[in-house]
């Protein structure tokens, strides 16, 4: 939409974080467009589509309004901007080494002559199933076991990011173990229940 240029009613950078925490749409969308340029760029270094890079510049503003909210991310001078580009970078990082691995996956099959419906399918049914299996555990085992596990994230970065209530590596480790002897548990009734 053409107009007045989104980030005219922010001078300066606190008036557009205290802006953001109010959630006003004039002053995401004059983020984004501080943003989206150089989001676009480093998606095309990884073969990541428009839409992907799209994608990923709303996700990635999703998840800083949500530490905004939440306390995670507090104003200290820095350009709001740059927070914003370094996760959305790991987000393009996550999402292309999932393409990569998936692209991997379906070479190998392909090569194997395997149905790719099929394998589809079953690649379906494993992801539910490790969903089933989560949704068994707390809260908290499943918080530790996904950020791990899941969206990769290192422990120092979860401590140093306060994305849980652990506030060292070592006592966050020791949770995520307790959580996949839990995990192995369910895992074992489920396949000793499993009719053959």
């Amino acid at each position: 939409m053409k107009g007045k240029h989104p980030c005219t009613n922010f001078a300066k950078e606190e008036d557009l974080f205290h802006a953001l925490v109010s959630l006003r749409t004039d002053a995401i969308a004059c983020l984004q467009s501080r943003v989206e340029a150089s989001v676009v760029r480093f998606a095309q270094q990884y073969q990541l589509s428009a839409q992907d890079a799209e994608e990923i510049l709303n996700d990635s503003t999703w998840i800083f309004l949500k530490k905004i909210g939440e306390g995670a991310y507090t104003y200290q001078g820095n350009a709001l901007s740059t927070y914003l580009i370094e996760i959305a970078k790991r987000l393009i990082l996550n999402r292309a080494a999932r393409q990569r691995r998936d692209h991997h996956v379906k070479e190998k099959l392909l090569e194997k002559k395997d149905d790719y419906e099929v394998v589809l399918r079953q690649q379906n049914e494993y992801a539910a199933l490790v969903q089933q299996f989560l949704s068994q555990l707390d809260e908290k085992c499943q918080k530790v076991i996904t950020l791990f596990y899941i969206q990769g994230y290192p422990d120092e970065e979860v401590i140093q990011q306060q994305l849980t209530d652990f506030t060292t590596v070592d006592s966050l480790k020791v949770k995520r173990s307790a959580c996949k002897k839990k995990l192995i548990e369910i895992a074992k009734k489920w396949k000793t229940s499993k009719p053959v």
